[in-house]
């Protein structure tokens, strides 16, 4: 018995049997026996759609997609070997390229924010300017500047007692004049 089995390794036997199976399991693709309409897949739930839509075979567009893909990838792999064939300078150098490369992108977007930020204060500062100088009258005029915040520090009204405070509330809220008319 053991002869036997020496004799099919010098002859390649065994070797010759699984490279079948092999090529039987190559050609092999799963698939699903009972095809389905599209009305009985709408019945279905997602899971068992997704469960159903696995063992369809993939259409076409979405082969030549994967197709190029696979380019892609072999493309940078060898992008990757020919970096790998570079001297160790030229690896510091080309690191110390990315690295102020990456630095001049980080500047220019935060420039890019801060110039967006300025803009928006600016169109923010008119707008209010208008609306201000839009009001009917000065104390309304008055009172819409106080309540909205002109510049980048809000109003403070920390300098006043509380009794002044409410003396300047009561001011702002006078629309017709009695607290500041004066008749001689």
């Amino acid at each position: 018995m053991l002869q036997d089995m020496l004799k099919q390794q010098q002859n390649g036997e065994r070797g010759k049997k699984e490279q079948t199976r092999r090529e039987r399991s190559k050609k092999f693709e799963p698939h699903n026996w009972k095809p389905l309409s599209v009305k009985q897949l709408a019945g279905m739930s997602a899971f068992e759609r997704s469960r159903y839509m696995a063992y369809e075979p993939v259409p076409k567009d979405i082969q030549e997609k994967q197709a190029m893909a696979l380019v892609r990838v072999r493309a940078a792999r060898s992008v990757g070997r020919k970096h790998d064939q570079l001297t160790l300078g030229e690896l510091i150098e080309a690191e110390q390229n990315d690295e102020l490369i990456g630095q001049m992108n980080a500047a220019e977007a935060l420039q890019r924010t801060t110039k967006t930020r300025m803009d928006w204060e600016r169109a923010t500062y008119e707008e209010l300017e208008h609306l201000i100088a839009s009001q009917p009258t000065a104390m309304k005029a008055v009172r819409l500047e106080t309540m909205m915040s002109m510049g980048t520090h809000p109003v403070s009204l920390q300098l006043l007692t509380k009794a002044e405070c409410n003396r300047a509330q009561a001011l702002l809220e006078d629309s017709t004049g009695y607290t500041v008319a004066r008749t001689v």
